[in-house]
């Protein structure tokens, strides 16, 4: 399984934070890891620098808005797994 990591602040995620929507987050690239397979859904994760402050189930990835789709949000606070780059993303 592949998860990504994004560094952001719980501000500027608040309008993202409902468990019943579908949400897209503007990458520099196309993630080449991420799988869709029933046994095998990755996570989306929020840190703020220092921890995971919100996960989300990926979804796909949209080429007309060049972003990452993802719902169901959670609301965790949990130190991150590995270092956010201050930029982009990071997979994990």
């Amino acid at each position: 399984m592949t998860d990504i990591l994004i560094r952001t602040t719980p501000e500027k995620l608040a309008h993202k934070m409902y468990a019943t929507e579908e949400y897209y987050w503007t990458l520099p690239g196309q993630p080449r890891q991420m799988t869709i397979e029933d046994e095998d859904v990755a996570k989306i994760m929020f840190t703020d620098g220092k921890n995971v402050f919100a996960e989300y189930i990926y979804v796909g990835w949209s080429s007309d808005e060049k972003a990452i789709v993802f719902d169901h949000y959670k609301k965790v606070n949990y130190p991150q797994p590995k270092q956010a780059p201050t930029r982009g993303f990071t997979y994990i």
